[in-house]
């Protein structure tokens, strides 16, 4: 008991100081401002914001325009990274039509989309292909998604700046790229972004991924397909507007992926943006507490 109370009068000496209150008063408010900081580090409003983050694993090969030189280096040939695939080659084409007045006469016109030489038949020279970026502008005819879906060995395919090469009208690039994908098994890392307001792209399961990146086209069907077909799948990258909002439905599916680490969100052009951007991420992070999110440029 006497070394109780010493014990006591020792402790009510050093509350009773100024000096204590005052170390805990600092030590109480460094503990809030890190507190506040670690909570609001992925949404504060600063220049890093709008930095690319890499979704999917970056070039490990220099650029090429022309993939393979000789036949023997393209045979074996893994890795290819084009800086752009241009658009595909228009055939011209003599017809004749009639003519005012009457008569006829000979005009040149572009051939159909089955006559243009296709822009991606350099893929035929790559059988062993595993890793495809094409980092600036991508065209991709029907032949193109044909040509991709038939390299089954593919484990990368990185487009973010996905151009369509359809003729006016055709709705035929979702359904095609799904098409091609659906090949493309072994898949680990897929990215197709820049696809535009109309056609955008389909997702088929992929059992095997581990990383995407897609546009808001075709968001929710995308999402549902992923939560049920891509089991492994741990960083996602959504390319939205500022005045984007995620449906119910949209929330669902991302709660389903119960293998997500990171949720990538990518809303904002210009600094104007970032507010709209912090948005959605807060939106999502109240619904997905168990996720990481961060805003940024991908």
């Amino acid at each position: 008991m006497p070394f109780l109370r010493q014990l006591g009068m020792v402790l009510v000496t050093i509350v009773g100081r100024p000096w204590t209150w005052l170390t805990l008063g600092i030590l109480l408010l460094a503990s809030l401002i890190h507190l506040r900081a670690m909570r609001q580090w992925d949404t504060r409003p600063n220049s890093s914001a709008l930095e690319p983050v890499a979704v999917v694993p970056e070039p490990t090969v220099p650029v090429s325009v022309r993939p393979a030189i000789h036949d023997a280096q393209g045979s074996t040939m893994k890795d290819w990274h084009a800086l752009m695939v241009p658009p595909a080659l228009r055939v011209r084409q003599r017809r004749l039509v009639a003519a005012p007045g009457g008569g006829t006469m000979i005009v040149e016109a572009d051939a159909d989309d089955g006559q243009r030489i296709d822009n991606w038949a350099e893929l035929d020279q790559l059988p062993a292909l595993e890793r495809l970026w094409v980092t600036g502008r991508c065209h991709l005819s029907r032949a193109g998604w044909r040509r991709i879906g038939d390299h089954s060995a593919l484990v990368l395919l990185s487009f973010p700046n996905l151009r369509s090469w359809y003729p006016a009208g055709d709705d035929g690039f979702a359904r095609d790229g799904r098409d091609a994908l659906a090949r493309l098994q072994r898949l680990r890392y897929l990215e197709l972004r820049g696809t535009g307001t109309d056609q955008g792209v389909l997702l088929p399961p992929l059992p095997q991924l581990e990383a995407c990146g897609i546009g808001q086209v075709h968001l929710e069907e995308n999402l549902a397909v992923l939560a049920d077909g891509s089991p492994g799948l741990r960083n996602l990258a959504i390319e939205t507007t500022p005045d984007f909002t995620f449906t119910p439905a949209m929330v669902a599916a991302l709660r389903r992926m119960s293998g997500l680490n990171t949720l990538f969100i990518d809303a904002a052009r210009a600094r104007t943006d970032e507010p709209a951007m912090r948005r959605q991420v807060n939106e999502l992070r109240r619904a997905l507490p168990g996720v990481g999110l961060r805003p940024g440029s991908y």
